[in-house]
């Protein structure tokens, strides 16, 4: 199962049609079944700013945590460069990307489509 963050509405309206035609299994988290915690959710897919750091983010691991997903492809947005990072023995994985999420250019899809390969 893939959880998808519903709190940023561009993003998702970007990620969401582009992974159901690819035949991939969503859900929302504000649709997640919190009194089904004891298991595994599943992977969580999210976009974050560019000043994002998941080792000091406590709000972040704590979430990670909470709902018990077995990973997170995070998109990171308006970097310098193009790059992937694993981190806390590769559950963690996060794209960096030097486009914003409003643009539109050939690379910028390039970047996207990538982004939804990790996934």
């Amino acid at each position: 199962m893939y959880i998808i963050d519903d709190d940023k509405s561009e993003f998702i309206k970007m990620i969401w049609p582009m992974l159901v035609t690819r035949g991939v299994d969503l859900q929302k988290v504000s649709e997640l079944d919190h009194s089904a915690r004891n298991k595994n959710s599943g992977i969580y897919i999210t976009i974050v700013d560019d000043e994002f750091d998941c080792m000091k983010d406590q709000n972040f691991i704590n979430f990670f945590k909470q709902h018990k997903f077995k990973r997170a492809v995070l998109l990171k947005t308006g970097c310098d460069t193009f790059k992937i990072s694993n981190y806390f023995n590769s559950a963690v994985t996060i794209l960096e990307i030097p486009s914003k999420l409003e643009c539109e250019s050939l690379l910028h899809i390039f970047y996207i489509h990538f982004f939804l390969e990790i996934v």
